[in-house]
């Protein structure tokens, strides 16, 4: 094993601490209730502070479970984002995903070497076991802050959060 995977911290409360601004929008069975734009706004701001979580990681074995825990976060927030960004209405919100998209696209190699592919539908799947044996370094060549991926992915992240934040003052 590449990594030392020690248990700290259930994911579910790992994942929702990145939802600080509405836990709620992070739990699936809730997510229904949510209008379009409001989810946009919640994760956004998720995959906002996933991807400055992961520019600032240490991707060292000894930060296994925290590497492993933001790159599943990082991932499923990807998903929520992608679902309510694309279902939106709103060109400023419904726009930047499509970068997002493609950005995406573009690491598809890097992304399925450490256990993330990318579905027809375009959300991401994580393999855990091949990212549980996927070397730090190779996943922090990916995401550290020297990645212009996760740079581009917070900087179109924001500009949805901004965007969906505009239109939920003037609702």
């Amino acid at each position: 094993m590449a990594i030392d995977y020690s248990i700290t911290k259930s994911y579910d409360m790992y994942f929702r601490d990145f939802y600080s601004i509405d836990r709620n929008a992070s739990k699936s069975e809730q997510r229904a209730s949510y209008k379009t734009n409001k989810l946009a706004k919640a994760d956004s701001s998720a995959m906002t502070k996933i991807s400055k979580t992961l520019r600032k990681m240490d991707f060292s074995p000894d930060n296994g479970n925290n590497i492993f825990y933001t790159v599943k976060s990082f991932v499923n927030a990807y998903n929520n984002l992608m679902e309510s960004s694309g279902s939106s209405n709103e060109y400023d919100i419904s726009h930047p995903e499509k970068f997002i998209k493609s950005l995406t696209k573009d690491q598809e190699k890097a992304l399925s070497d450490i256990g993330i592919t990318i579905s027809a539908s375009g959300k991401l799947k994580l393999d855990e076991d091949k990212l549980m044996e996927t070397k730090p370094a190779k996943i922090g060549k990916l995401f550290s802050e020297d990645s212009e991926f996760t740079k581009k992915i917070n900087f179109y992240a924001n500009k949805i959060y901004r965007a969906s934040n505009r239109i939920d003052v003037t609702l």
